[in-house]
């Protein structure tokens, strides 16, 4: 009995230590499993401030032409803070050009169906469209006119320019989206067509005097020997 006791003490001893088990499912027990990637990570979002700071607050109010920007427009328009002449001018273009066409189409659109005017028009729009009939008539053409089709032209162009006054914000938007489009491909080269002429115009001048102080010449004057 004690010689089968130390025999099963020493089988114990010479046994390796196992690292893991299997179980009875052929599952091990201890693996380990590397990180799989995904497919769309998801990117850090970036946060981007909604108002704008008071430098450039400051600078919105002193500008010539953002400050009249809507407060909801203040934080795209001041990408346009530092730009150059050129986009100022293709903004002020633009902003003439999208209250023009509307006012003028719509007065036209009114005046052909005066069923769509309303009765209601607010009173400065009837005075703004007051003098501009009157500078129309008066001052550009001759056209006669009696009064009551003249009261019917300001009632359709007052509802005309009451709608365009409304559309405001929309023209800023379209004026400022278009600006760098409008500066690259209009103002730019025609400005540049511009300096290119009087370039030309000075090279010119500059060549016609060189001529002339060319054709003069020098008289050499002979004084007598005392």
């Amino acid at each position: 009995m004690l010689n089968q006791t130390m025999i099963r003490l020493l089988r114990v001893q010479t046994i390796k230590p196992c690292l893991y088990r299997t179980s009875p499912f052929g599952v091990r027990a201890f693996a380990t499993t590397t990180p799989k990637l995904k497919l769309f990570q998801s990117k850090p979002q970036v946060t981007r401030p909604s108002s704008i700071s008071k430098e450039q607050q400051q600078q919105l109010d002193n500008h010539p032409i953002l400050k009249r920007v809507p407060k909801f427009l203040r934080s795209y328009a001041s990408k346009f803070i530092n730009a150059p002449i050129s986009h100022l001018i293709s903004f002020i273009i633009l902003h003439e050009i999208t209250a023009i066409i509307p006012l003028v189409s719509l007065w036209y659109f009114f005046h052909n169906h005066p069923n769509y005017v309303p009765m209601e028009i607010p009173n400065w729009a009837l005075e703004q469209g007051a003098k501009v009939i009157d500078y129309a008539i008066t001052k550009v053409t001759n056209w006669e006119i009696n009064s009551k089709d003249k009261m019917q032209l300001i009632i359709e162009g007052a509802y005309a320019f009451s709608i365009v006054k409304f559309l405001i914000p929309a023209r800023v938007m379209i004026s400022l989206y278009l600006m760098p489009w409008f500066a690259k491909w209009f103002v730019v080269p025609i400005s540049n067509i511009f300096s290119n002429f009087r370039q030309i115009i000075n090279l010119k001048k500059k060549q016609e005097k060189e001529s002339s102080f060319e054709h003069v010449k020098t008289k050499k004057i002979e004084k007598p020997r005392l």
